[in-house]
């Protein structure tokens, strides 16, 4: 009966295995930093929109605050002006007692008084 050896051919046979999981284990690391690096990369672009996003937004708002404070000056203006226009309405309707008084007054008198 022939005796074969198989000894060498399954070392040989181990030591591919080796090379294959090693490989694998290489192709794994690789693909995983690969996805590493893209996931950051994304990451870092998307946090890059935001931030221009946020400046766009917040030039709005200036521009608005300036918007708003022009507001602000016209409402106080408007306010004066609706002040100033009750004062006047009031100083008008004041003017007429005065005047109905006296007109009362050169009513009540005898003809031929005078007032000094």
């Amino acid at each position: 009966m022939l005796r074969l050896n198989l000894m060498p051919w399954r070392e040989r046979q181990r030591l591919a295995a080796l090379r294959r999981l090693r490989l694998m284990v290489v192709g794994a690391a690789v693909v995983a930093l690969s996805a590493v690096l893209l996931i950051d990369q994304l990451a870092r672009q998307r946090a890059r929109q935001q931030a221009a996003a946020n400046n766009s937004q917040q030039a709005a708002i200036d521009v608005l605050e300036v918007h708003r404070g022009e507001h602000d000056r016209i409402w106080q203006s408007y306010e004066q002006v609706r002040a100033q226009t009750a004062a006047l309405a009031d100083l008008r309707a004041g003017q007429g007692r005065v005047t109905a008084v006296f007109a009362d007054l050169e009513r009540a008198l005898p003809e031929g008084v005078q007032l000094l």
